[in-house]
């Protein structure tokens, strides 16, 4: 807060910072990955499954997008926060998980989500690197 007070745009950037985190959860962000999806497959041109990818934020929102579009063909999570537990029952695509060992906040939720995965048969397959860390832009 302190940095974007002293920065001459810090009111618009700490508005945008407000939108893409604000909100009860990331889930406030589907409607509109859904409606960019919808879009695409409206295409006549397009002839291919949609599939989703995410790294960070979008991980986390790749995941969320599992959990809403019962036609994904497949996610992939680099990093991001895994779906709840709840939302594991309306996945119905292939799920890959790529996170850093030394991110706690996020890769210790990873067995959680897995064996929820498991529980319910959902393909998940994850991948934790020891020693990598996010990257914060």
């Amino acid at each position: 807060m302190q940095a974007l007070s002293a920065h001459p745009q810090g009111a618009e950037i700490g508005q945008t910072l407000g939108s893409l985190f604000g909100g009860p959860g990331r889930e406030h962000h589907v409607p509109d990955l859904q409606a960019a999806l919808d879009h695409v497959r409206g295409r006549e041109d397009t002839t291919q499954e949609a599939v989703s990818v995410g790294f960070c934020m979008g991980g986390g929102l790749s995941g969320q997008l599992a959990a809403s579009d019962a036609a994904l063909a497949a996610a992939v999570c680099f990093y991001g926060t895994p779906p709840s537990g709840e939302q594991v029952q309306r996945i119905s695509c292939p799920v890959l998980g790529i996170y850093g060992g030394e991110d706690e906040r996020i890769t210790s939720q990873v067995p959680a989500f897995a064996d929820a995965m498991s529980a319910a048969g959902k393909p998940f397959e994850h991948h934790t690197y020891p020693g990598a860390v996010r990257l914060l832009l």
